[in-house]
C-alpha cells in the first residue's frame, strides 16, 4: 500500500518551530472512500442549498413547515457526518468546494439557528488550521530548548507551508507583570500575522509545563483556580477544548465541562447542583431523538460510569455562581441523572443532565477573580510589545 505521512493531530494551541518534529508513516487514505465520500457531499451540499436559501427568505425558521423541519435535520445529519466521518485531504476540497458551503453556513446574513452556525465554524477553523489535512511534519518533539527561541545562534525556522506569508512571535520575558512567570497570561505568548492581527498562542518555552487535560479529578487544580481565557485553562489542564463545553471520552466519560450562558434555557445553576443541557439542544428538530454530540455522548458515559466531572464556569454564565471575568474552577461534580423530556421550540428533543458537587471540597471560591486580576485582565488587550521581548519571523 502507498505511503503518506501523517497529518497532524489537531492540538487546541497552535504550533510552532515545525523543524524540531520527526517524520512517521502511515498507510495512504483509500482513494475509493474518497471518491465515495466527494460524491456525498456533492450531493448533499446541492440538495441543502434549499436551507440556506429559505433561512435567509424566513430569518431563521421562526415558525418552521414540516418541509423546512426536514431540511434542518438533513442539514444536521450532514454536519454530524462530516464531522465524524469525513477524512477531509486537500483533494477533497478542491473537487466539492466544501469548505465554501460550510462557510456559507455561518454567514449571519443567512440567519441559521445559531447551534449549526457554531458547529459549522468550529469545523471550518479546523479544516483551515490543518490546511485542509494537508500532510505535516509535525508528529514528535525532538527539543525543547530554550535557546532555539531565546537569541540563539542557530538559522531561523522557515515558515509553515499552511501560513500565508510570515508571522512573528513575541515572546515576553520572565519579569513581565502580566505576561511573565507570575502573571495571569504566563505559559502564553502573542504572534502576530503578515497581515497585522495579532493571536495567542503557548510559549514553546514552558510547552513543558502544559499540563494534560485528558484526566480525570482535580488533575493538581485547586478550588477557585482563576484563568482569563480559555487558552489559559487548556494550558493548565483545566479544559481540553478550545470551544466545546464539554471536553471528554467516548467510552470513559468527560473530563470537564465549562457553565456558560450558551444554552440558557435548560441550563440551571444552583451553585452544588447543576443541571446541564447537551450539546445542539436548542436547535436540535427531531423529537424522538436528542442532537448527536461527542461531549453528549461522553456525559452519557459518565452517567453510567459515575467518574466525576471538573466543572469551570465562565462569566458568561447568568447565575450568580458566574465569575465576574474569565474562567473559573469550581471543583467536581459526579452526573447523577438524565433528562430528555423537554423540548425546545423546533419541537425537537432537549437531553439535560443533572450534576451535583462532590462531598468534602471547599466552598465554591467566589472571591476568585481578585480586584487586581479583574485589572490585569483588562490590561491584556492592549499590551503593548516592547524591547524586552524576543521575536522571531518564522
Amino acid at each position: 500500500m502507498a505511503e503518506a505521512k501523517v497529518k497532524l493531530e489537531r492540538d487546541d494551541t497552535p504550533m510552532t518551530d515545525v523543524d524540531d518534529w520527526t517524520l512517521v508513516d502511515v498507510p495512504a487514505v483509500d482513494p475509493a472512500t474518497t471518491k465515495l465520500q466527494m460524491d456525498h457531499i456533492k450531493t448533499e451540499r446541492e440538495s441543502l442549498k434549499q436551507v440556506l436559501i429559505k433561512s435567509k427568505q424566513t430569518k431563521g425558521f421562526p415558525n418552521p413547515t414540516q418541509e423546512q423541519l426536514g431540511l434542518l435535520k438533513r442539514l444536521d445529519d450532514f454536519l454530524v457526518w462530516l464531522e465524524l466521518k469525513l477524512h477531509m485531504t486537500p483533494e477533497v476540497e478542491r473537487e466539492t468546494k466544501v469548505g465554501s458551503f460550510v462557510n456559507q453556513v455561518y454567514n449571519p446574513m443567512l440567519c441559521l439557528p445559531q447551534a449549526y452556525a457554531a458547529k459549522v465554524e468550529a469545523l471550518h477553523k479546523t479544516w483551515l488550521a490543518s490546511n485542509w489535512g494537508e500532510v505535516k511534519k509535525e508528529v514528535k518533539r525532538e527539543s525543547d530548548s530554550d535557546s532555539a527561541v531565546e537569541g540563539s545562534e542557530s538559522p531561523p525556522k522557515r515558515a509553515r507551508a499552511s501560513a500565508p506569508g510570515y508571522t512573528t512571535s513575541h515572546l515576553p520575558p520572565p519579569q513581565d507583570p502580566l505576561w511573565g512567570l507570575n502573571g495571569i497570561m504566563h505559559g502564553i505568548a502573542i504572534r502576530t500575522g503578515a497581515d497585522g492581527r495579532r493571536s495567542n498562542f503557548t510559549d514553546p518555552r514552558y510547552k513543558r509545563e502544559k499540563r494534560e487535560a485528558k484526566v480525570f479529578g482535580h488533575n493538581g487544580l485547586e478550588n477557585g483556580a482563576w484563568y482569563p481565557f480559555r487558552l489559559n485553562a487548556i494550558f493548565h489542564g483545566a479544559h481540553g477544548a478550545s470551544q466545546a463545553g464539554i471536553s471528554g471520552d467516548l467510552q470513559t466519560g468527560a473530563y470537564s465541562i465549562v457553565v456558560s450562558n450558551l444554552y440558557h434555557e435548560f441550563d440551571e445553576d444552583l451553585g452544588n447542583t447543576i443541571v446541564y443541557c447537551g450539546a445542539g439542544g436548542n436547535d436540535n428538530i427531531d423529537p424522538n431523538r436528542a442532537a448527536k454530540s461527542t461531549g453528549t455522548e461522553a456525559l452519557r458515559a459518565s452517567r453510567q460510569n459515575g467518574q466525576s466531572v471538573r466543572v469551570l464556569r465562565t462569566a458568561s454564565g447568568r447565575s450568580a455562581w458566574a465569575p465576574r471575568a474569565g474562567l473559573r474552577y469550581d471543583g467536581l461534580y459526579r452526573v447523577v441523572s438524565v433528562n430528555n423530556t423537554q423540548r425546545n421550540r423546533l419541537g425537537g428533543m432537549v437531553e439535560t443532565f443533572k450534576l451535583v458537587r462532590l462531598d468534602n471540597q471547599q466552598p465554591i471560591d467566589l472571591s476568585r477573580p481578585t480586584a487586581q486580576e479583574v485589572r490585569d485582565l483588562e490590561r491584556v488587550p492592549s499590551t503593548t510589545i516592547g524591547a524586552s521581548w524576543t521575536s522571531k519571523r518564522e
